[in-house]
């Protein structure tokens, strides 16, 4: 087969035209008869003539060109997206084809035309030739840029190009001064240190977003999709990227249509494809053929991949995969449009702006400022270390760094708790959830469920293991009616699957065990040799079956004896399927039973639940070779039932089923199987059965039905009740039409219940402890019975239970409540902090969610759907945990913001000191970078490793409309730390003078004349103390590092405060070890800046006295005692007014 033909693309023509391909295989231009599908077989992969579509056989010119007739879709041909959608569904004509034509087409596919169900599929051999010719079903995401390109991308960051631009201004400004004699190659110094620093912080930004990107490429591999494919007859889960076309698709309710599929069956399949076709009403699919004129986007036999089943479930061939689906071609047209951008971007450039416009107007008044009071005299000077250098002050250099590092340190965490993240800036929204709606089963419960009762009788029968072995072991034992009845249902009315099972075969094969009155006799007899049948009798005596049968074949229902070595097969239960199998006794003892492995059996939860309770008394296959099922609308959580109606295979002679006569030649012998919520299927019984007695259900039964299940449920138990109807009807009836009425509401016979328990998981309660602790709302949507719901909501700890309490802030709602609800009675029942949402369905779970986001809720949301967040083992404790980790992102994002911004003031405070008073530069700008790239850096990056304060799950949500960069930090950091810090430096800088006999009346407004190269002798105003050039250098160099000095001591004391904003750093301790690393490579920096000769050249600083080591732990003291008064209110008196202002 072609390899591009097994991608699936069918190149067609309109036969109205009548035009023939410049260079395509040889058409006839005249219009053929429309040949007889079964008399035909295409080995090509082309379609039959049908009306308006003519067959392009694939001659050796095609294959060299196999895409000829396909017109490729360029971006610039789209005008909007519905043209994109029609241009990418244009090659799609399968939904103009019949079933028996699209068996022609794909002939490998062995389509069984009657019920596909039963189609053999893909041999394994053909699927993997046509996977490695065709290539894998993968849409390809975009190209991912070059590195250079990603390189140069960087350069986007509007903090590092003001940078570049100071650094081009300081080479101006040497290249002018050096032009009029008297250069300071500090400018040039300054340039260069700049230039390297832009070019490093694009080197680490550019390796930071390749890690990133590396990283959340293992996200992909973490999530592979699977689907269920029929091959070689057998149901197997493949990974959707293994699908190829012409594989047999299973679809089921809750999954995702991984290609393009053609229906083959639908069982009240509904599809939703609003995203690929911009239908937003769901679609009810069927696989007829489509009329002429219907658009391939409007068809309903087609799935588009990238949809949702979300109700019911069928069959479909799979047409196109890859790239060459509707959704490939879609996505193909939206390669160049960017994402949305998350609430952190959005926060991070708001920031960026203030930043950017509070550096340009400091610079912009010093500046002013400053050539006003000198009479605009050496403003070539001023511009230079007063706009340049208050500019460079006012960034934070490793801002971007530091940021990039802190979400790929909080993404490992979230993947090493099973939470992936698909687009890493979406981890402070997880932080920021207010509501969690959580469904119940699998999150909240282990989805780990067993039958522990059966209500039958009118009474509760314990569904125990050990006891029910017990049972059969005893002599004479019998299986009380409807007992036999109740596990036929629950085998036949089920969909769970044998693993190793052959689906195929086990619908196919003919043969049945009876499924009549005779056949539930036949169940009521099992001793201590075990037996799935009345013919135990003839097993205990060593023998086979001696009973007569009559055996119907599920086609014509006429008697077939085919099957009959089969059926003795099946009466003997098989190895793989009991957990005990039965052999002829020896003489004189007892039969031993012998235990053996049973195979596992798949399907949803309840199902497997019921299956394995049936194979406590008979073999499933041995059941379900009884009928033969010919209708079946699948369970929903709309109307709560799972209904099949099946044709009785076997019947015994003269036997009757529920009093039914014998079905006349033409006719067979149906029963309607349902099984669902226990007041859905009772609201549809009008007869029971009890003790093998049909009678009519009267008001007193209504009631003991009733409560019996609000009993289970009150315990947590969740209750499935069961029933039936026998009926006779032409063998050809079929029940999706006409059929359909001949069973009425009302008419069918209440069989029992059977009570489900599904323990909720260990970590649940506590999980739900964190959740109220940290005012998380939770709410609990399922589609279980409101007293189920109840229980478990009880068990975890949700609610209390008790009613009475007038001020309880939760309750219990039904999905049917919901449907009268107006604004009024939502909010009402919104403001409750803890709800239960019962017997719900997937619309009105998403209702909910749209409720509490117009009252400015941000929820998360556990379930199906397209998810940028997933939960790798959907438990509700993973979710909380990615809310702490979401939490602790925002919270040490604002730590580092709050470190950075604190020295910012204290460096740009000597630079309007010199401009405004006239008093020798505190700073130069080379120390400036020092301290900010140098100095700075790594402690503010090492407040990324921060672990979280121990009552981060313990305060309410922040607000939504809560800012990274709030007024409160503000305050603090340039007001409060930014002032201290700036005391101390001032006061540290003073003492210089001090110490060598001169005061700040001596200094003001000399920085003009002195205190720089080629400077006068100064004197001081007392006229005691002169000083030469080399004096005013020195001093003013020992000034300027006893500045640095205190500065970046006073950090180091600052950093350990900022590591916790409420808890006191004495109780949180000092455990990030990255931290005192950071430190301790801060202050050896420093000491090297300070006494190596070569950065004091640099630098123009020098050793300072000793005494200004003693000020910077002065500073550090005032900053610890601020901070733990301050974190001490927060802590104990939230309500006053003040902690509006020193919170953050």
């Amino acid at each position: 087969m072609d390899s591009d033909r097994n991608r699936g693309d069918i190149c067609v023509y309109d036969v109205k035209k009548c035009e023939e391909p410049s260079s395509g295989p040889h058409l006839s231009s005249e219009p053929s008869p429309q040949p007889d599908p079964k008399s035909y077989r295409v080995p090509s992969l082309v379609p039959a003539l049908i009306t308006g579509i003519k067959e392009i056989e694939w001659g050796s010119n095609a294959a060299k060109r196999p895409w000829a007739g396909r017109r490729k879709i360029h971006a610039s041909d789209i005008r909007d997206m519905s043209h994109a959608r029609e241009l990418s569904a244009s090659s799609l004509v399968e939904h103009r084809l019949n079933i028996d034509q699209i068996r022609d087409i794909h002939p490998h596919s062995c389509i069984d035309v009657d019920d596909p169900e039963l189609s053999e599929g893909l041999s394994r051999e053909e699927a993997k030739s046509r996977l490695a010719e065709g290539g894998t079903n993968k849409i390809d995401p975009p190209k991912e840029p070059h590195h250079m390109m990603v390189f140069l991308s960087q350069f986007h960051s509007k903090l590092w190009m003001i940078q570049t631009a100071a650094a081009i201004l300081s080479i101006v400004a040497f290249v002018i001064t050096h032009y009029r004699g008297h250069g300071d190659i500090l400018n040039l110094y300054s340039a260069a240190i700049l230039f390297i620093v832009v070019g490093s912080m694009y080197y680490l930004s550019f390796r930071q977003e390749r890690k990133a990107r590396a990283f959340l490429q293992t996200f992909e591999k973490k999530l592979p999709e699977k689907t269920i494919v029929i091959r070689n007859g057998d149901e197997k889960a493949v990974d959707v990227e293994q699908l190829v076309v012409g594989d047999i698709v299973v679809i089921r309710c809750g999954s995702r249509i991984p290609a393009d599929l053609r229906i083959l069956k639908s069982k009240g399949l509904i599809i939703q494809s609003a995203e690929v076709t911009g239908n937003e009403m769901p679609i009810e699919c069927s696989a007829e053929m489509a009329e002429s004129g219907v658009t391939a986007l409007s068809a309903t036999n087609l799935a588009f991949k990238g949809s949702y089943c979300i109700e019911g479930d069928g069959i479909g061939i799979v047409l196109r995969v890859g790239k060459y689906t509707v959704l490939g071609g879609i996505a193909q047209t939206h390669q160049h449009i960017p994402p949305p951008r998350g609430k952190l971007e959005t926060e991070l450039s708001q920031f960026v702006h203030f930043i950017l416009i509070l550096a340009v107007f400091m610079a912009t008044s010093v500046f002013l400022i400053g050539c006003y009071v000198t009479s605009f005299q050496n403003t070539l000077d001023h511009f230079m270390y007063g706009f340049i250098v208050i500019v460079i002050a006012n960034i934070p250099q490793g801002l971007p760094a530091t940021v990039m590092c802190e979400l790929e340190i909080i993404a490992r965490k979230l993947s090493q708790k099973n939470v992936c993240i698909k687009r890493l800036e979406l981890i402070d929204e997880l932080g920021a959830a207010t509501v969690i709606c959580s469904d119940k089963s699998g999150t909240l419960t282990m989805n780990d469920m067993a039958v522990t009762d059966v209500w039958y009788n009118r009474r509760l029968a314990s569904a125990d293991r050990r006891l029910v072995r017990s049972a059969q072991a005893s002599a004479g034992y019998l299986i009380e009616k409807p007992l036999p009845d109740i596990l036929s249902v629950m085998c036949v009315c089920n969909r769970a699957q044998q693993e190793h099972g052959n689906r195929a075969a086990r619908r196919k094969h003919s043969s049945r065990f009876p499924a009549t009155r005779a056949s539930s006799e036949a169940m009521t007899t099992i001793g201590p040799s075990f037996s799935a049948s009345s013919l135990s009798g003839d097993l205990e005596r060593g023998g086979m079956p001696r009973k007569k049968f009559t055996v119907c074949d599920p086609e014509t229902g006429n008697e077939s004896t085919a099957a009959m070595k089969r059926i003795n097969n099946l009466l003997i239960p098989s190895e793989t399927s009991a957990d005990f199998t039965a052999h002829p006794p020896h003489h004189g003892g007892p039969v031993q039973p012998r235990r053996k492995k049973k195979a596992r059996i798949i399907g949803s939860a309840s199902d497997v639940a019921l299956a394995e309770y049936v194979e406590l008394y008979a073999s499933l296959a041995a059941i379900r070779e009884r009928y033969y099922i010919v209708y079946e609308v699948p369970f929903n959580s709309v109307r709560r039932w799972q209904l099949v109606v099946a044709r009785c295979l076997a019947d015994t002679q003269g036997g009757v089923s529920d009093h039914l006569p014998v079905p006349p030649t033409g006719e067979s012998r149906f029963v309607v199987m349902m099984k669902g919520a226990p007041e859905v299927i009772l609201a549809r019984c009008s007869k029971r059965k009890e003790n093998g007695d049909v009678t009519d259900i009267d008001e007193g039964f209504t009631n003991d039905c009733q409560s019996t299940w609000e009993s289970l449920g009150n315990e947590g138990r969740r209750v499935i009740a069961f029933a039936h109807r026998y009926f006779n009807a032409p063998s050809d009836t079929r029940f999706d039409g006409e059929g359909a009425g001949l069973w009425k509401e009302g008419s069918l016979t209440f069989l029992g219940m059977a009570a489900i328990m599904d323990p909720p998981r260990p970590e649940s309660a506590q999980a739900i402890k964190q959740c109220k602790e940290a005012g998380i709302k939770v709410f609990v949507i399922t589609g279980d019975h409101p007293t189920t719901a109840k229980a478990l909501a009880v068990q975890i700890g949700l609610i209390s239970g008790r009613i009475d309490n007038p001020n309880k802030d939760w309750t219990v709602v039904t999905g049917d409540q919901l449907n009268e609800y107006g604004k009024e009675e939502w909010d009402a029942l919104l403001k409750h902090r803890y709800i239960v949402f019962a017997r719900t369905n997937p619309e009105q779970k998403m209702t909910i969610v749209q409720e509490c986001q117009k009252r400015d809720e941000t929820v998360a949301v556990t379930g199906g759907g397209i998810a940028d967040i997933v939960l790798l083992d959907d438990n509700f404790a993973t979710i909380v945990s990615g809310i702490e980790e979401g939490r602790l992102l925002f919270d040490n994002l604002r730590l580092s913001l709050a470190y950075t911004f604190a020295h910012l003031w204290p460096e740009v405070f000597p630079i309007m000191l010199t401009y405004l008073v006239g008093v020798p530069r505190g700073l130069s700008q080379i120390q400036i970078l020092s301290i900010d790239l140098a100095s700075e850096m790594p402690p503010a990056i090492s407040l990324a490793y921060e672990q979280p304060e121990k009552d981060i799950m313990k305060r309410p949500p922040r607000s939504r409309k809560s800012k990274l960069l709030s007024k409160s930090l503000l305050f603090y950091s340039y007001i409060v730390m930014g002032s201290t810090m700036t005391c101390g430096c001032f006061l540290a800088y003073m003492s210089v003078f001090w110490y060598h006999g001169i005061f700040l009346t001596d200094i003001v407004f000399t920085a003009e004349q002195y205190w720089k190269e080629g400077a006068e002798n100064f004197t001081t105003a007392s006229g005691n103390l002169t000083l030469s050039e080399g004096d005013q250098l020195k001093i003013k160099g020992e000034a300027a590092a006893a500045w640095q000095i205190t500065l970046v001591l006073a950090q180091v004391f600052h950093l350990y405060n900022c590591t916790t904003r409420r808890i006191s750093i004495f109780s949180h301790g000092i455990g990030n070890v990255i931290s005192v690393f950071a430190s301790i490579i801060e202050v050896l920096l420093l000491v090297t800046f300070v006494y190596t000769s070569g950065p004091q050249y640099i630098l123009e600083i020098s050793p300072p006295p000793a005494h200004v080591w003693g000020i910077a732990p002065v500073v550090g003291v005032v900053i610890l005692v601020y901070n733990e008064v301050r974190k001490y209110i927060i802590r104990n008196h939230p309500s006053w007014p003040i902690v509006k202002l020193i919170k953050w």
